[in-house]
C-alpha cells in the first residue's frame, strides 16, 4: 500500500492518459498482505477499473487539502 500510496502522491493529477492500471495496482500490493491491501484488490476488480479508486483518492485530498 506505501508504494501505491507514494505512486499516487507524485502523480497527484487526473489520469486523463489511463497510466495508472489494474496491472500497476497489482505490482504495487503485491507483497502487501494487509486487509487493506486485499479489499482495495477485491473492490478494484470488482469495479473493473481503477477509475473509482482515483476520484475516491482525488476527493479525500481535496478534502483534507483545501483551505478553510
Amino acid at each position: 500500500m506505501k508504494q501505491l500510496i507514494a505512486f499516487l502522491l507524485d502523480h497527484a493529477m487526473l489520469d486523463f492518459s489511463g497510466g495508472l492500471t489494474i496491472e500497476m495496482v497489482k505490482d504495487f500490493i503485491r507483497d502487501d498482505d494487509s486487509r487493506e491491501a486485499r479489499a482495495l484488490m477485491a473492490k478494484i476488480m470488482q469495479d473493473g477499473g481503477v477509475e473509482d479508486m482515483q476520484l475516491t483518492w482525488l476527493t479525500a485530498c481535496r478534502s483534507n487539502c483545501a483551505p478553510d
